[in-house]
């Protein structure tokens, strides 16, 4: 009778580690799901280097266009990107012009934008 008892438990710890097992694997896919949905959210909210670099370039040629006063459309080539420089005349009338500048990589992928209000005089 003693055998049988201990027989009983000890096919119900094995049983039960089982049991165990399996919820602490449920548990730890579960936290690593969450941990990479975070990881992936924060990553693609972060502002990369290319970005950072990108809207670098785009502030410089804006600058130099308010030196300068070329309010042409056009398409520049700077390194490896691709960049747009569109002149509109703006709603509030006036020497008012909307400058859209936007620059892509190699793969025509919108990287970044910039878009400004600029005065320019005609003379």
């Amino acid at each position: 009778m003693a055998q049988i008892k201990q027989y009983r438990t000890r096919n119900r710890m094995q049983a039960s580690s089982i049991l165990e097992v399996v919820i602490a694997m449920v548990i730890i896919v579960f936290v690593i799901g969450i941990a990479l949905m975070i990881l992936s959210n924060v990553l693609r909210l972060s502002l990369s280097v290319k970005q950072v670099k990108a809207n670098a370039i785009l502030q410089q040629e804006l600058i130099k266009t308010n030196q300068t006063g070329n309010v042409s459309d056009e398409i520049l080539h700077i390194n490896e990107w691709r960049m747009e420089k569109i002149f509109k005349s703006s709603n509030l009338g006036g020497s008012l012009l909307e400058a859209d500048f936007t620059l892509y990589d190699q793969n025509n992928t919108r990287i970044t934008e910039l878009k400004s209000m600029i005065i320019h005089e005609t003379k």
